[in-house]
């Protein structure tokens, strides 16, 4: 069993980290790691072997400033005793350290994803960890959509700033992201919002036709979680990274979400049904 300590505060971190896991030794592990943050950057250490060899490589935290920080003691259950399998693990650019217990159990199907659409993983999949925990941010961050919200809301802003008293305010604008153009209707004051920022809405698909649209684990299938969301339907169209409905397992409601924008032209399964990983589930054109 896995062992995890947090601590922020105004007292050195690192120090009151390593006590934590000295706590913990009892449940077994067989290597540990902390992360503290500097004040500039993540400092990371990590060490196959009992506790007292990070104490060591760290001084007893003394080496690491910071007044925030996690710490881990590892039990592997997948993946050998080393430095890289050890936790903390951290993005490629170094401004995340992840540690947590337990394995990423719909990692295959994440994974695909990530390949198919050139991701990168990272060293340690530490990046396919990021995308489990956040995936509809996630897959905005990385398709482009996230920025062209950004820029299509920093042009209303200045829109509203530079426009001289009484003149009229443009009603769209068009932002490029990742050499794509995207038309965004403007709203101001009390006028209905425009719709998010997308490409060109797809045409019409006759009922029943598309591509499958699988289920990445087995579990029950669900339409909502709770009763504020709104059911899809077949003729609905969804964008790239909108929610399709849910499985449950393990007490857990993991996100469907739509690989590309689309129509649903068929849902194969009703809302509360067991499903195997890979059934289809839904069909989208």
């Amino acid at each position: 069993m896995c062992g995890i300590v947090g601590y922020i505060g105004k007292k050195s971190a690192a120090p009151i980290i390593l006590d934590g896991l000295s706590k913990l030794e009892y449940r077994g592990y067989d290597s540990a790691g902390i992360a503290v943050f500097d004040g500039e950057k993540i400092v990371t250490r990590k060490a196959v072997g009992r506790l007292k060899v990070l104490e060591n490589l760290t001084h007893g935290g003394e080496t690491m400033k910071g007044f925030s920080g996690i710490g881990h003691t590892r039990w592997a259950t997948h993946g050998a005793p080393s430095d890289l399998n050890a936790h903390p693990h951290s993005n490629n650019k170094g401004t995340i350290a992840v540690v947590h217990n337990g394995i990423i159990e719909n990692y295959i199907p994440l994974r695909k994803k990530m390949q198919e659409k050139g991701w990168e993983l990272g060293e340690d999949d530490e990046e396919l960890f990021e995308y489990s925990m956040h995936p509809g941010q996630y897959e905005a961050y990385k398709s482009g959509k996230a920025k062209a919200d950004f820029e299509a809301d920093l042009a209303k802003r200045k829109a509203e700033k530079n426009a001289p008293k009484g003149a009229a305010l443009p009603k769209e604008v068009t932002v490029q992201v990742n050499g794509q153009n995207y038309k965004v209707e403007i709203a101001y004051g009390g006028e209905t919002p425009a719709p998010s920022v997308q490409a060109a809405a797809p045409a019409a698909a006759p009922a029943g036709e598309g591509e499958d649209i699988l289920a990445p684990l087995e579990g029950k299938f669900y339409l909502v979680k709770d009763n504020s969301e709104t059911p899809k339907k077949v003729g609905d169209a969804v964008q790239a990274g909108d929610t399709l409905g849910y499985i449950e397992a393990m007490k857990t409601f993991n996100a469907i979400r739509a690989d590309k924008a689309g129509v649903i032209t068929a849902i194969l399964v009703a809302s509360g049904d067991s499903v195997e990983e890979d059934d289809p589930i839904m069909k989208m054109a």
